[in-house]
């Protein structure tokens, strides 16, 4: 179902509720929504999936971490959500052997890991419930010594006692996962609209009645109907909720938060969780992401919000540092940083880098503001769906169905799919222009309206920086743009990889 973007038109319609902001929780809104069939209209300010979402780890969480503290109702909750991503994503979404090095430090001691391990296996028997046979999750086992050599050639040798090795699952094109689920939500009757930033709340006897957005391609505003509107702006939740008259500080503390890819090979075929050897040193995850190295996640604490985050060069500095001492064998170096996927996260605490655990709902009306207005701060990709049902239940309970019941399987197509996805080193043929005919499609079917929504947020092409940059010139022909707005277009594109 194609993505159009018809404000105009939109503007005309009137819906049961407005989602204001296109990440993933936002997207995800919009297909949970309309599997209830209920009408939904997203807003987003940018483009879809450009902030947050877009700089992920590329990975879906099992829960093995809550298992440390014993929490094993958000254990269950990330197992199964788990499954639901690889059930509905078959292309898009595989598992991911994860390997950690264990040298009998603290928590990470392979006693603790065994157990943790047994647990898992214990009380996630249903793992694999509904997946294809190339898709199942193996349960986690401990290896020796030398197998995580075998496995891991740059391991730090020096008391080394073995390793854990478990299973999770990854998104190596995360921007196709959302196209995928908006495409989805569209074909169940939803409207999506970037580009269109909401301003203001409109209010009728105390009760959400819509609102008004800036369209800022056209420099337009329009009014857009429902009766309630769910404020899933990512970093600028609060910053929403603030513009409605409805701020609450709870809603979003700002803490930084990074990912860096390197020009360098991966280390290994399995992701490898490592940390420097200290007592309480953080613990880094280096992602084997399309052959090359992508690290994180470094985070540090930020008082307030900036337009454009990211680490200054003495936190990548130390970044760098942990990276050679969790692996001195590795010896990167500020050279080998091809890119750097930054964005903020919400803290418990204000000037915090420890996260909120589990996402944040709040009904405005419980706290003073208008009823029908919500708000969701996300903290991971692989909660969207399950919080986005959780929030519906709450806004809507008299369409409350059991969980699982608003579920489709598969939601992506593979033809649709396959059409933005090239491999890491991929580079056009000499003499042919074939391989452009499916992004002239992606183009009129997917709301492109810049030419880095097309590299960036609707093809892998902008994974690899050099080729992105390579590409913008003949890709902007694709467009019917004057020169002008060629170059103007070509610049965006420079500016994204500008990461210094």
């Amino acid at each position: 179902m194609p993505i159009t973007r018809n404000p105009q038109k939109t503007a005309g319609a009137t819906y049961d509720l407005i989602i204001v902001g296109g990440g993933i929780y936002g997207s995800m809104l919009a297909y949970v929504s309309a599997r209830r069939g209920l009408k939904a209209l997203l807003l987003e300010q940018s483009d879809f999936g450009g902030a947050t979402s877009f700089n992920s780890l590329k990975t879906i969480h099992g829960g093995l971490r809550y298992l440390q503290d014993l929490n094993l109702p958000l254990f269950r909750q990330f197992v199964n959500e788990r499954r639901w991503f690889i059930e509905n994503f078959p292309t898009l979404v595989q598992p991911l052997p994860v390997l950690m090095p264990l040298y009998g430090e603290g928590l990470r001691r392979p006693a603790i890991f065994r157990t943790a391990l047994l647990l898992d296996r214990m009380l996630s028997r249903n793992r694999n419930q509904g997946l294809a046979p190339d898709r199942q999750i193996p349960f986690g086992k401990m290896v020796d010594a030398a197998n995580v050599a075998a496995r891991f050639p740059l391991v730090r040798l020096e008391g080394l006692r073995g390793g854990a090795l478990w299973y999770d699952a990854c998104m190596p094109d995360t921007p196709r996962l959302i196209m995928a689920v908006l495409h989805a939500a569209c074909a169940g009757g939803a409207t999506a609209l970037n580009y269109l930033r909401v301003e203001t709340l409109r209010q009728s006897q105390g009760r959400v009645c819509g609102v008004v957005a800036r369209d800022l391609l056209e420099g337009s505003s329009r009014i857009f109907r429902a009766n309630t509107v769910i404020n899933c702006g990512g970093p600028w939740v609060r910053r929403n909720a603030a513009g409605f008259g409805c701020d609450l500080p709870l809603l979003y503390r700002p803490s930084l938060a990074w990912n860096i890819l390197f020009d360098y090979p991966a280390l290994s075929t399995h992701a490898v969780a490592v940390a420097p050897p200290a007592p309480g040193s953080r613990l880094y995850f280096l992602h084997p992401w399309k052959g090359r190295l992508l690290a994180g996640t470094g985070h540090a604490p930020r008082g307030e919000q900036e337009l454009h985050p990211r680490p200054t060069e003495g936190e990548l500095a130390r970044f760098l540092i942990d990276l050679n001492l969790a692996l001195p064998e590795m010896k990167l170096e500020a050279r080998h940083i091809r890119h750097v996927y930054a964005g903020f996260l919400p803290a418990e605490h204000p000037g915090s880098t420890r996260l909120l655990r589990e996402d944040m709902i709040l009904d405005h009306a419980a706290h003073g503001g208008p009823a029908g207005l919500f708000s969701i701060t996300g903290t991971k990709f692989t909660s969207s769906h399950r919080s986005a049902e959780k929030l519906l239940d709450l806004a809507f309970p008299e369409q409350k169905i059991a969980l699982g019941d608003s579920q489709a399987a598969p939601i992506e197509s593979g033809e649709l799919t396959a059409a933005g996805i090239f491999d890491y080193d991929w580079r056009p043929p000499n003499g042919s222009m074939a391989w452009a005919t499916p992004l002239r499609e992606i183009i009129d079917s997917e709301a492109v309206a810049h030419l880095d929504d097309l590299i960036l947020r609707r093809t892998s092409l902008g994974d690899n920086p050099a080729r992105a940059l390579e590409l913008a010139p003949v890709l902007s022909r694709l467009f019917d743009w004057d020169e002008p707005r060629r170059r103007e277009e070509i610049e965006r594109v420079k500016a994204f990889y500008q990461w210094k």
